[in-house]
């Protein structure tokens, strides 16, 4: 293969951070458009939750979020062959029926098992004693795993924002700005891991680059970016006060 034929062919593949914009692109639509997906995005949100108020092992967590991604991965594959099919026919033919009605199959077995197994880890005596609560102990003892709990929770925030006001979802623009909330959250962790007013400072002007390179890339207004910057550093401040 000649230069110009790997050059071209690089340019055909999507960058790691489109690829990734892309597959958040395709959920934020599922979410918008399936109302099961909602309903069980829901219980899942509330399962998590309800997990940190229960004495549960490391095994058992695991299998919870196996269980629950797999109920999730089965609803996205199940709005795809709908389109999919939709795009083929749209006649009601036979086989988009049967091909609709075993992708519907596999969201309710999937959402079974799912019950099945929270039944059997929510149900035993050791985990309903609330006195240990194995998940906050860890929280409140190891920052940093109170460090990732935070920035997934501003991520995910900012996410919900972003959908909330109406807008297609695009890690490039949009309100609030996500990578300014991020960069924010890291700086208060930095401050609270380390205590030092150096290690602020520093981190500080980490994140002002970060938010001053949004601005001049025209990616995001200094309204956007502010956005993020109160998003990321309350929400991380509200959750470090709570756990730590």
């Amino acid at each position: 293969m000649s230069v110009s034929g790997k050059k071209e062919d690089n340019k055909k593949r999507p960058l790691m951070a489109q690829s990734f914009q892309n597959a958040l692109r395709g959920i934020s639509y599922a979410v918008k458009t399936e109302r099961n997906l909602k309903t069980h995005i829901i219980i899942a949100v509330m399962v998590v939750v309800a997990s940190l108020f229960f004495n549960l092992t490391r095994i058992e967590i695991i299998a919870l979020f196996i269980v629950i991604s797999m109920v999730l991965i089965a609803e996205l594959i199940n709005t795809a062959a709908e389109h999919i099919t939709d795009m083929i026919t749209e006649e009601h033919h036979p086989l988009a029926k049967i091909i609709k009605d075993i992708m519907a199959g596999a969201v309710l077995l999937s959402s079974l098992c799912a019950a099945f197994v929270g039944y059997l880890i929510f149900m035993r005596p050791e985990t309903r004693d609330l006195g240990e609560a194995i998940v906050l102990r860890k929280i409140a003892y190891f920052p940093p795993y109170a460090a990732a709990v935070a920035v997934i929770v501003v991520f995910g925030v900012s996410v919900l924002l972003k959908l909330r006001a109406g807008e297609k979802f695009s890690l490039a623009g949009g309100m609030p700005s996500i990578h300014t909330a991020v960069a924010f959250s890291i700086t208060v962790i930095s401050y609270s891991v380390s205590s030092s007013l150096n290690i602020l400072f520093l981190s500080l002007l980490l994140a002002l680059m970060v938010a001053q390179a949004r601005i001049s890339a025209k990616i995001h207004t200094i309204w956007e970016v502010f956005a993020g910057a109160v998003v990321g550093s309350s929400l991380t401040i509200l959750i470090l006060q709570l756990v730590l």
